[in-house]
């Protein structure tokens, strides 16, 4: 059990630390990165869906983490990206780097 500064209880935190959360987002980001390059890779619609789809699920899982309000995997189409633009945007103002120092330049 977690104490607060006035003395108060608060949960134990649930789920994989933030910090892996974080670098399996950098990783999936990195993923999708790479499919974005038009040089031809065998499979590469599949594994685009498929990473972005993992992708998501991470955005979720940092918001639930960190108590950010979204509706990721409930939007669809155009607003299923603008959704994702917004959580990313919420997550590194929360502090959490989803880019690297080099990635961030691309």
């Amino acid at each position: 059990m977690w104490l607060r500064p006035s003395g108060g209880r608060i949960a134990e935190p649930t789920g994989p630390p933030i910090e892996e959360i974080g670098a399996r987002l950098r990783r999936l980001r990195r993923c999708l990165d790479a499919c974005a390059d038009p040089a031809p890779m065998p499979g590469k619609a599949m594994r685009f869906v498929a990473t972005l789809l993992a992708y998501d699920r991470e955005l979720v899982e940092a918001c639930q983490a960190l108590c950010i309000p979204q509706s990721l995997l409930e939007a669809t189409g155009t607003e299923r990206t603008i959704e994702r633009l917004r959580v990313e945007a919420a997550l590194e103002q929360a502090g959490l780097v989803l880019r690297t120092g080099s990635e961030r330049t691309r």
